[in-house]
């Protein structure tokens, strides 16, 4: 009974080692395993995850995005495919430049010079048929007070009204200078003077020019003055009238004769004063107070509008230059 008990073992053992060789055969060439045989460069073909989150085993569906697919998945435009280079975060090699296009060239153009409106027919024709050249003395109040002669010295140190960055001085000289251009362009001799009359001074006409004051700030106006003591009157007038009326339709101020002061009809560079600097008895004289310069109306207009005050002063002596 003991010797078949040993051929089954030996059976059995000879089973179980058959088939544990069966299955390792199978585990190596199975689906689970790789066939030593098989073509070593053929890829993998792995699941891949489309857009609606699902996994394919389509080998197309993994292939490698074209650089076309890419754009286009964005959403974005192509051109020629042939152009793009692979790869979602590609750039054109030669992005087109932006078109400059040049600006024009500004060449600044100088400011006219200003002129005198045109005068009527037979002033103009008068004036240009005086021989010799007439003068003319336009006066820059408290220009160059510093210099003034010595029998004048106590009105060395007066440069006239100020106030807020202005000074009357640097106003009367700016518009003096105007009106002195004016007149030089109808073929007048014109001295520009500061504050020192030249001695016994002879000219057609001398006008001085002040920017007026007053602690009432609500005054506006222009006002002229001639001498007191003038020898001729008649002259003195005829010019103070005739810059009176150009002046005012000029600027639009009106005249404010009431202020007119002591000062002004005793205006040291008026003749017959007792002063060697100052005009000479038949020299025809007027001072001018443009505008209250403590007024802002008539400030603004003295600055800002300088042209238009030296053309009114122009106009005026012209005309009673061509009325002689």
């Amino acid at each position: 009974m003991r010797r078949p008990r040993l051929r089954e073992s030996t059976l059995t053992h000879l089973v179980t080692a058959v088939g544990v060789l069966l299955i390792g055969v199978a585990l190596a060439s199975g689906p689970l395993g790789r066939s030593p045989h098989e073509d070593s460069s053929k890829p993998l073909v792995t699941a891949s995850v489309d857009q609606t989150g699902s996994q394919s085993s389509d080998p197309a569906a993994v292939r490698p995005a074209s650089a076309e697919e890419s754009v286009r998945s964005r959403g974005g435009r192509t051109t020629d495919p042939s152009a793009l280079v692979a790869g979602p975060t590609a750039a054109p090699t030669n992005p087109p430049r932006p078109t400059v296009t040049p600006q024009p060239t500004v060449t600044p153009q100088p400011a006219p010079a200003p002129t005198v409106p045109p005068l009527p027919a037979p002033l103009a024709s008068a004036l240009s048929k005086v021989t010799p050249k007439l003068r003319v003395g336009i006066q820059a109040g408290h220009w160059k007070a510093a210099e003034q002669a010595a029998e004048l010295a106590s009105l060395r140190g007066s440069t006239g009204a100020e106030g807020s960055g202005w000074r009357e001085v640097d106003i009367n000289l700016d518009i003096a200078r105007r009106v002195a251009a004016l007149l030089e362009q109808q073929n007048l001799i014109v001295d520009l003077i500061p504050s020192t009359v030249p001695s016994q001074y002879k000219a057609d006409a001398f006008v001085a020019l002040h920017g007026d004051a007053n602690s009432n700030t609500n005054l506006s106006g222009y006002k002229l003055a001639r001498s007191s003591r003038s020898s001729i009157l008649a002259k003195d007038d005829a010019l103070l009238n005739a810059i009176s009326g150009e002046y005012a339709a000029a600027t639009g101020l009106p005249n404010h004769p009431g202020t007119i002061t002591v000062n002004m009809t005793a205006y040291y560079a008026f003749a017959n004063r007792g002063i060697d600097h100052s005009i000479a008895p038949t020299t025809p004289g007027v001072i001018l107070e443009m505008g209250f310069l403590t007024t802002a109306k008539d400030r603004t207009l003295l600055m800002g509008r300088p042209d238009l005050v030296a053309g009114g002063i122009a106009r005026g002596i012209l005309k009673y230059l061509g009325g002689k």
